[in-house]
């Protein structure tokens, strides 16, 4: 019999539906249709074997009075009848709750009375929903709730109970949009009495960070990286370390101050105001400098740099003496290693670079002078350049009270195979070999290499930009940056790989894919960051009727980790130091020619950049070592149980060896590439001759270290 075959009998209708049972039948099919007997049963809480007669009764009871349809092969479901039925049900158990209602703590920190059309309204708005499925589902968690005999609700139980029936009911996308984003009570607990070891700068603000970067490491898990990268990174196939602050801050800026010098710096956006007129002396530039890196910072997860730093202070020294430099320049260091900026309490990251010369680039380049105004070319300081550079490295050879070096800001010195020969500049380099010898942590940039731009700039994070350099202010130059890495994994890949190089091949081509599409991901929610949301207004700060910034101008890097330690495992760690060094070379070809490949899909640069160290170091290793037996990896020091983010170590390597085979590394590297030189324990050590094979050879970035960093 059809639901319109033979007379429908209110009394019938009302008398089926006032049975506990069968009110609860058609509750459950209201939200999951068809169902069998036997999962109508399971739904109910019933024993088939013990329950099955009377429970049949009451479903034939139903079909008699037109309520359900269907059968036992097809499974049972409402007819347009039951649909109405059921509405009708739905609206009077809602009457009869209004006066127990239970209360609900919401998100907003008020009391409101429980309203399952927020939930409607929250799985349509949050979870695309459609209107049908997302009125079930609140009808079913409201049962749920009233069932549990809870006193008071809160938002975030209410969403639970929602996600739990979205994945019951197969609805796995759905709860994905829907999932709250947060840190348990007891995590926040473990921060504040500080039995969570941090190595952060501890005061109020780093807990506000740690909490905040972890909600928002959350969200773009959940909601903006795909499902299969997603699942990389938390596996340790790459690493993203700037997961954080992923669709918020680029990398790093490489800024062009002489527009600041120009114009002075006005900044308002509402209203973190900044408004420094055109600076008229030394101290007014180094404060306009200082101000402006401790705002730009917040907009920067990693690095910025000042090329031709002395350069810039040129025409400001001119009437000044020696001791008046030098105590401005000292408290311009001092101000910045201390000003702390809204990053969790932390020290503006700055690096400036210094010209020993005047470099060709800069020789016919309108110097700008007090008040903004044109004073000259730049080619007219040369003596105000030897005086000054005599001061800065004066104060790097004293120190922090003649016994630790300033490390902060970081300092990088240009030099090429020409400068360290001319004698005018011999007192000079004779200055910075003192301080590479007293205390290292010096960062040398190497512009004699053919592949080497002479305008080019880092950063000691290892960033390299090939900057646009552009003389006329009035050009559209813009500052440059790197919006973001992804670090590879290379030994996970060398475990996987079996000493198979086809599969070797094929599963890095298969991450660096998802390294890709990790930064594709950035570049578009970074764009909307800027030009939708209006997040980072630094960005969009106008300099000669554009902004300062140009995202296209920017890189993105894919870097690497544990490149070395790969080769060992991939090769045999028995095998040889220079097949080590030929198959680190054949990896390194490999992945640059996938990205000079794929640099056509973006607008920016895409590049190879080499790794720095960072908790990342440590957490692959702790992946991996779930993954692997321990005696499959390969680690350099097993006491640290880090992987390592130099292309190759050895006990006995001497130190012309290190730069040569650096050399054969880094013109592969165009996002950024260091060698690290060590003269911890090493005496009597010819620095010159080291200076003179460095700028012989074709390597790009060197770091000598020696003191431990405080």
């Amino acid at each position: 019999m059809s639901e319109s075959d033979g007379t429908i009998n209110p009394n019938k209708i009302l008398n089926a539906v006032s049975n506990e049972v069968r009110a609860e039948i058609l509750k459950l099919l209201s939200n999951k249709y068809p169902l069998s007997f036997t999962e109508i049963m399971e739904e109910r809480g019933l024993d088939p074997s013990q329950d099955a007669g009377r429970f049949g009764y009451h479903l034939r009871e139903l079909k008699k009075t037109h309520l359900i349809k269907g059968g036992p092969d097809s499974g049972y479901q409402l007819t347009f009848i039951g649909e109405k039925v059921v509405e009708l049900l739905w609206t009077l158990i809602d009457l009869s709750r209004e006066k127990d209602y239970i209360p609900v703590r919401t998100s907003g920190y008020t009391i409101e009375h429980f309203d399952k059309t927020k939930i409607v309204d929250s799985l349509i708005r949050e979870a695309d929903v459609p209107q049908d499925l997302a009125e079930s589902i609140a009808s079913e968690t409201e049962e749920r709730l009233i069932k549990a005999n809870i006193k008071y609700l809160t938002a975030p139980l209410i969403r639970e109970a929602v996600n739990f029936i979205l994945i019951e009911s197969g609805y796995e996308n759905y709860r994905h949009k829907l999932t709250r984003l947060g840190l348990p009570p007891y995590d926040i607990s473990q921060i504040l009495t500080r039995e969570k070891s941090t190595k952060e700068n501890f005061n109020p603000e780093t807990v506000h960070k740690i909490a905040g970067d972890a909600i928002m490491e959350q969200y773009l898990l959940l909601n903006i990286l795909d499902r299969k990268i997603a699942d990389g990174y938390l596996s340790g196939d790459f690493y993203i370390p700037n997961s954080n602050y992923f669709i918020l801050r680029i990398n790093s800026l490489h800024h062009d101050f002489r527009w600041f010098l120009h114009d002075g710096f006005k900044y308002n956006p509402k209203t973190n105001y900044l408004s420094i007129p055109k600076p008229k002396t030394l101290t007014h530039v180094l404060n306009l400098i200082s101000n402006v890196l401790g705002l730009s910072q917040n907009f920067i997860s990693g690095t910025q740099v000042i090329d031709f730093f002395n350069i810039l202070l040129l025409p400001y020294i001119q009437k000044l003496n020696d001791d008046e430099i030098r105590d401005a320049i000292y408290s311009f260091f001092v101000d910045l290693a201390n000003r702390y900026s809204a990053r969790g309490g932390k020290a503006i990251s700055s690096c400036l670079s210094f010209e020993l010369e005047i470099p060709n680039y800069l020789r016919d380049v309108n110097a700008i002078g007090p008040n903004g105004k044109t004073i000259g070319t730049y080619d007219d300081y040369v003596d105000e350049l030897y005086r000054l550079n005599s001061i800065i490295l004066e104060i790097l050879v004293d120190g922090i009270n003649s016994s630790h070096s300033i490390v902060s800001p970081s300092h990088i010195f240009r030099l090429n195979k020409e400068i360290i020969t001319k004698s005018e500049l011999k007192p000079i380099i004779n200055k910075l070999l003192k301080i590479i010898d007293k205390f290292g942590n010096v960062n040398i940039v190497n512009t004699t290499p053919d592949w080497q731009n002479n305008t080019v700039s880092y950063t000691d994070t290892v960033e390299r930009i090939e900057k646009l350099w552009q003389k006329d202010l009035n050009s559209d130059f813009t500052a440059s940056g790197n919006i973001d890495w992804i670090i590879l994994n290379l030994p996970r890949i060398a475990l996987e790989s079996d000493g198979i190089r086809p599969k070797f091949y094929s599963i890095l081509d298969d991450r660096l894919k998802k390294c890709q599409g990790s930064l594709v991901h950035k570049i578009n929610e970074l764009r909307k960051s800027i030009i939708d949301y209006n997040n980072l207004p630094f960005f969009k700060y106008t300099v000669n009727n554009h902004n300062y910034f140009n995202l296209n101008n920017a890189s993105l890097s894919i870097s690497y980790l544990g490149i070395f330690e790969a080769s060992s495992i991939f090769l045999d760690k028995k095998s040889s130091f220079s097949d080590k060094i030929k198959f680190i070379e054949e990896i390194l070809k490999y992945i640059n020619d996938f990205v000079n490949e794929n640099n056509k899909d973006f607008i920016q640069e895409l590049n190879l950049k080499q790794a720095i160290p960072g908790k990342w170091s440590k957490d692959l290793v702790k992946l991996d070592s779930l993954n692997f037996d321990e005696k499959e990896l390969f680690l350099l020091d097993e006491k640290k149980q880090v992987y390592s983010d130099l292309n190759f170590t050895g006990k006995n390597l001497t130190i012309n060896k290190i730069i040569e085979n650096e050399a054969k590394f880094q013109k592969l590297l165009n996002g950024g590439h260091r060698a690290v030189i060590s003269l911890k324990g090493k005496n009597n050590i010819d620095l010159s001759n080291i200076l003179s094979k460095i700028c012989s050879e074709q390597i790009g970035f060197i770091k000598f270290e020696k003191q431990k960093v405080l």
